[in-house]
Parts: structure tokens; C-alpha cells; sequence
């Protein structure tokens, strides 16, 4: 890491006025019908009845609206650095500051060591990545944050969400008028947390937000309520119906049954799990797992609550999911709900289905497929060199974890190995099997088959690729993943990961 105290200098322009012509008042305009009008020389139109204006046009520049330093150095108000520039959080805290540049993780941190404040900035993305208040970190890198009048009193409040220390999301609003702040802690957010704001909603003019996460339950429908509470309105009983499913997993199919509901799913398990039930201990060979998503449909809200038998496929600890297992979607019963206002739901419909119909289906992905752009999954590091620019990391940074990026194409090493490849829309980077960003879901479908992890019908799909560690004494198995994400029916992301990589 290098550090430096850099100072820069900033020049706010004011008001800029000019003269809308310069020319004299006297006779103007044409003295008879044939001659045309005398030209402006500012190409400005005349603006007095008589053609002409002897007053100036003064052009203002719009000032910026910047919040003052007092609020960005004390919680909750440290936030709104998420919604800054650099050069915006410059202006605000001035120019005494340290900057230590980490080129192997494309990490910039700006520290302000007389506020006790510290920011670590995505030099890829140009985007704040971890809020540093008093060395304690906030984590906003998939991060929300909007400034709206929300109780409709019109002052402007604050909304904002973030992981804390141990990853887990919050989501607070800052009241304008009070000053005081409602925090509800969730899950972790996976990567990412969008919220839809719906304030004076319905006829109970209530106000609420729908949280939209890669983690924990993948979704939350939240009040703010009059006296500042913030919480979760969610159906009371919406989990129920996962403690009323019985499973039993056989040679080369799970059976899933709900008396209470009458539902029966035979599901088809893939030739790959059935092998690996085999060599593993019956216990925690199956788990239901709860997701909901929801979103606003006309003057209602519709709540999908997805429980989904999933089957192990290895036990290796999974540290992404912190469970001792690596598991795979082989059936899903949805319950649909709609909202009636007031924290009432009412059950529309449910139903279910198994993942695969008839025979049971292997997944053809081997490690070989994991490759994008002639780069393959645990490359020598080597290799990279025609395409990436790695001439300023030392060989220590190479097997503790680099990350590079060019062309929209972003390279992981680990061990001095490829341990991550990604892509993003607006690449044209493309998969050795050939998908790339922008492409039709039916095309990721017809190349790569049903994801491991999640459904056809979802936005992020998973597949899991199996490799071994050998070494002298014992082997290891490990899981690569391969990962394709959905926005509007069309390929947004593609990301390739090692089992042990730098992030």
C-alpha cells in the first residue's frame, strides 16, 4: 500500500452574464416588407416588443445542494456519502486527507483522520464500497440510499440501507423533522438491496417499503409507521406451512407432501446427486428454504413466499451460506398473497411443482466451461498477460488475491491462479459456450440447462461445478460456481468463482 496526503483545489464558478445583443435601439427591424430582419450576433432571440432588450440575460449557475460536515461525520448522517462523488466528499470535508491505494483488490482508501472517518472507494466501479466511522465499517457497496419526503409533511426524510459489521442489512430512515432515525435489522443483502418507496399508500395511507435482496429471504415488506417504528408487516403465518411439509429422500428422487394442503411432488433427482447421497450422512441430507418477493400491482401489493426443497450435494462447509452443505433446488410450492392494507393479507393461491419432470437430468458443465474471453477457472496467472495489465503486483499480492479488469472483462488470481471472471452489460465478452451480456434467457437456458440454484422463472441462476484438491496426506472437494443474472428477460451479468478466491 502506498500512502500520500494529496491537496486539491477546487474552483466553484458563480454567475455567468452576458448581453443578449450588442447592438444600438435605434431603428429596428425591416422598413418595409422586402428586407429581413437584422441578425442577433448571439444568436439569441429578441425579447422586447420593439425587438430588442436592453437589459441582460444573467445565466445562474445551479448551486450544488451538499449536505455540511457535521452530518457527515456522526451516524446516521454518515450515510448520505453513499449518495457523493469523491470530489463532492472533498468539497465537503476538505482537502486534509490520506490516501492509501491497494492496486490488488482496486481499493482506494480516503482517510480523514481528524474526523475519524474513512472511505473505501471501488476504483473499477468509481463507487464507495465500506463507510469507516470510528474504525467501525458499514458496508455499502450494495447499498441504497434517497433522500424523498416520505410522510408526506413536507420536509425531506432519509432512507438508506446497509450491512454492518457482521453482515447483517439494515434498513433506516432519517425523519426530516425530527432528526430522530427507525432501524430494522434483516439479513445479509447478497450483493444487493433495492427499495421501491411507497408512501400514503392505499387507503390507510400508509407508508412502506418493498426490500428486494440476493440474501436471507430475499425480500421484506416494511411499515413506517406514525410514531416512528419501523417494521415488518409481513403474513403472520407465512413460514407455517414449511413446518407442516414432510420429506423423504430415496435412491434417485425426493418425495414432498403437505396433507394439510394436498400436495405430492415426486421429484427427479439429478444422476450427480443421487451419487453424492450416497457417500454422505443421511442427516441434513435435505432443508426447505423460505424466499419471498414482492411487488406492487396496481393499488395492492402481491407477496410471493416460495418454499424450496433443497437436496445436498456436497457437505463441504459452504462459507458463503455459513451451512454445512452445498444444496440444489429439486421442488417449490409458491403461496401467493395479496395485501387488503393495515397489516392484512389474504391468501390468494397456492401451488407447486417439481424442477424436473420425468428423467432425472445432468447438468453438462464441467471446469472446462468455466471460461470467459480464453480465460479458464484456476489459469495460471500467466496467462493473463496478453489481456490484463499485471505488471504492478508483486508476487505476494498474486497468491493472497489481485483483481484486474479491462475492456469490461474483471480477472480474480488467487495462488497465482484465475480464481474469478465476470462480465457485465455492455461487454461483449463472451463464455466459452458462447453467452454474453444481452442475451435472451431461452439462450442461457438451451446452452447451460435448469440452474442448480434457483428456477427457470428466477433472476439468478447457479450452477455448481464440482473439482478435487489432492494433496499428500487427503483430497478435498471443491465447489466453483458458475452465475447468470436476469434483467428483463436478458443476460445483465455473468460471474464465474473459485472455491476459495480474494472477496
Amino acid at each position: 500500500m502506498i500512502g500520500r496526503r494529496m491537496a486539491l483545489i477546487f474552483l466553484l464558478t458563480g454567475s455567468l452574464v452576458v448581453s443578449a445583443c450588442s447592438m444600438s435601439a435605434s431603428p429596428v427591424g425591416p422598413t418595409d416588407g422586402d428586407d429581413p430582419a437584422v441578425p442577433c450576433e448571439t444568436g439569441l432571440e429578441p425579447t422586447s416588443s420593439s425587438g430588442f432588450t436592453e437589459q441582460p440575460v444573467e445565466y445562474k449557475q445551479e448551486i450544488e445542494s451538499l449536505p455540511d460536515k457535521k452530518t457527515l461525520t456522526y451516524f446516521p448522517g454518515v450515510l448520505e456519502s453513499m449518495s457523493l462523488t469523491l470530489e463532492q466528499l472533498i468539497k465537503v470535508l476538505g482537502t486534509s486527507f490520506d490516501l492509501q491505494e491497494n492496486k490488488a483488490l482496486c481499493l482506494d482508501t480516503y482517510s480523514f483522520p481528524q474526523y475519524g472517518l474513512a472511505f473505501d472507494f471501488d476504483s473499477i466501479n468509481k463507487e464507495i464500497t465500506t463507510i469507516w466511522l470510528n474504525e467501525k465499517p458499514y458496508y455499502v457497496n450494495s447499498g441504497f440510499f434517497k433522500i424523498q419526503d416520505f410522510n408526506y409533511d413536507g420536509i425531506a426524510d432519509k432512507i438508506a440501507a446497509y450491512e454492518d459489521e457482521q453482515y447483517n442489512g439494515h434498513i433506516l430512515i432519517i425523519n426530516g423533522a425530527s432528526l430522530k432515525f427507525s432501524d430494522k435489522e434483516l439479513a445479509f443483502f447478497g450483493g444487493r438491496c433495492d427499495i421501491e418507496i411507497l408512501p400514503q399508500f392505499g387507503t390507510g395511507k400508509e407508508n412502506l417499503l418493498l426490500v428486494k435482496t440476493l440474501g436471507g429471504d430475499n425480500g421484506d415488506v416494511l411499515e413506517w409507521k406514525k410514531d416512528g417504528e419501523l417494521s415488518s408487516i409481513l403474513p403472520a403465518d407465512y413460514s407455517e406451512l414449511s413446518g407442516r411439509i414432510l420429506v423423504t429422500v430415496e435412491a434417485d428422487k425426493a418425495v414432498m407432501v403437505n396433507k394439510d394442503r394436498d400436495l405430492l411432488y415426486v421429484c427427479p433427482l439429478s444422476g450427480r446427486l443421487a451419487k453424492n447421497l450416497k457417500n454422505q450422512s443421511s442427516a441434513g441430507a435435505h432443508r426447505l428454504d423460505i424466499t419471498l418477493s414482492c411487488e406492487k400491482s396496481g393499488d395492492s401489493i402481491l407477496l410471493k413466499v416460495r418454499t424450496s426443497l433443497q437436496v445436498r450435494l456436497t457437505s463441504s462447509y459452504n462459507f458463503i451460506d455459513s451451512t454445512d452443505g452445498t444444496y440444489c433446488d429439486v421442488a417449490q410450492v409458491t403461496q401467493k398473497y395479496k395485501y387488503l392494507g393495515r397489516g392484512e393479507w389474504q391468501e390468494e393461491s397456492i401451488d407447486g411443482s417439481a424442477k424436473y419432470e420425468g428423467s432425472s437430468p445432468d447438468i453438462d458443465i464441467s471446469l472446462a466451461d468455466l471460461s470467459m474471453a480464453g480465460l479458464t477457472l484456476y489459469d495460471d496467472y500467466q496467462i493473463t498477460k496478453g489481456l490484463l495489465d499485471i505488471s504492478s503486483f508483486n508476487s505476494l499480492e498474486l497468491s493472497e488475491g489481485v483483481i484486474a479488469e479491462k475492456d469490461g472483462l474483471c480477472v480474480g488470481i488467487t495462488r497465482k491462479k484465475v480464481s474469478y471472471l465476470s462480465v457485465e452489460t455492455g461487454s461483449q465478452k463472451a463464455t466459452s459456450k458462447g453467452l454474453k451480456p444481452g442475451d435472451a434467457r431461452e439462450k442461457a437456458l438451451s446452452l447451460y440447462g435448469i440452474p442448480d440454484k434457483g428456477y427457470v422463472e428466477d433472476s439468478h441462476w447457479t450452477y455448481y461445478v464440482l473439482s478435487e484438491e489432492k494433496s499428500e496426506y487427503n483430497s478435498s472437494v471443491l465447489v466453483n460456481t458458475l452465475n447468470i443474472e436476469f434483467e428483463d428477460e436478458k443476460v445483465c451479468r455473468i460471474w464465474i468463482s473459485a472455491y476459495v478466491t480474494a472477496y
